[in-house]
């Protein structure tokens, strides 16, 4: 690939060139760059308490999903592999139920902040809808 000849510089894409889901690595980029560059993002306030509450939320999932099996089949209570498996099916409901009224929540949290904030919207906003689920989730994965 020739080198660019705007001083260097990588060239703007087009509107078209943008919308794709991928793009070429550029090829004089090193890899320990590429793979340390997103670090530095995890001071940020708002990408630091998404993560948090990710890691948490994913963790608590994972807790769960490797310790149902040993305990509803253990006794006292004795299920078997396809009744132990049935349990996860009233979480699935109440995923789709918390991702309809959770949307329609983090809307209404994020017109709130706007009002406050002089009409302007900032995404950071809709982040404060996580500190309720960050702390419900484990008491309903422990139920």
């Amino acid at each position: 690939m020739d080198a660019p000849s705007n001083g260097g510089r990588i060239p703007k894409k087009t509107f078209l060139q943008g919308l794709k889901p991928w793009s070429k690595i550029n090829p004089e980029a090193s890899y320990l760059h590429l793979i340390v560059r997103p670090w530095p993002l995890i001071v940020y306030p708002a990408i630091f308490f998404a993560f948090l509450a990710f890691s948490t939320t994913l963790a608590w999932v994972v807790c769960y999903v490797d310790t149902a099996a040993s305990v509803y089949q253990a006794p006292p209570y004795l299920m078997n592999i396809g009744v132990s498996g049935l349990y996860n099916a009233p979480a699935i409901i109440g995923i789709f139920m918390g991702a309809y009224i959770g949307g329609a929540f983090t809307d209404l949290i994020a017109e709130k902040m706007a009002r406050r904030n002089n009409g302007i919207f900032e995404p950071e906003s809709r982040l404060v809808a996580l500190i309720i689920p960050f702390f419900l989730e484990p008491v309903g994965l422990l139920m």
